[in-house]
């Protein structure tokens, strides 16, 4: 629990997008041979595009799971009740 006074940091959009980009890609590793096979403009276009394309459902998705079974084990609730 938080004292009386204290207030609580908010991630900056340059924050989450570097989670972003190091969640969906692995972080700078593999970014060169991206480059060197589709060019500048494009690698970087996929680096702010695919996170969204990635992302979104996989959020969207866990909201109608977590909505479906309100369980406190999430995903383990989702995967036993589809395979027992």
């Amino acid at each position: 629990p938080r004292e009386e006074g204290e207030h609580s940091q908010k991630l900056s959009a340059l924050a989450l997008a570097v989670l972003v980009f190091y969640k969906v890609s692995g972080g700078p590793f593999g970014c060169e041979p991206t480059v060197k096979a589709a060019g500048p403009f494009f690698a970087i276009m996929g680096f702010v595009i695919f996170p969204f394309l990635w992302c979104v459902p996989e959020a969207l998705v866990t909201a109608e799971l977590g909505s479906a079974y309100p369980e406190p084990s999430g995903a383990i609730a989702w995967v036993e009740e589809a395979f027992g």
